[in-house]
């Protein structure tokens, strides 16, 4: 699908998706490297962070009109823009860790045992 072929209903449907999912959330209609008609790009872009997903061409058009279709883009934009917001945080550390000092007899100053 290009980009002259895309409404003002489906664009102001995305805007108010995108203003439904996050008020700092922009989105936009871009281009594909491989176009086809089948699929349109819409890149998202909250903060200093973007992305661009591809979205059926039809079920963007279903949306227009349909609610159903329309919760599921919403719900496909929400969770790519989710994975966008909140990376994975780095992996545990390993369980065992050896030691830095060796095991030995307790070194308690000058005196030992008890009072």
């Amino acid at each position: 699908m290009r980009l002259s072929e895309i409404s003002p209903s489906q664009r102001r449907l995305l805007n108010d998706l995108a203003g439904r999912i996050s008020h700092r959330l922009e989105a936009h209609f871009v281009e594909l490297a491989q176009s086809d008609d089948v699929r349109i790009g819409v890149a998202l872009r909250e903060g200093d962070r973007t992305v661009t997903i591809e979205l059926p061409a039809t079920l963007l058009a279903d949306a227009v009109e349909d609610a159903g279709a329309r919760e599921t883009l919403r719900t496909r934009m929400k969770a790519r823009r989710d994975r966008m917001m909140f990376r994975v945080p780095p992996r545990a550390l390993p369980k065992q860790i050896a030691p830095m000092f060796s095991p030995g007899p307790p070194r308690g100053g000058a005196r030992g045992g008890r009072r």
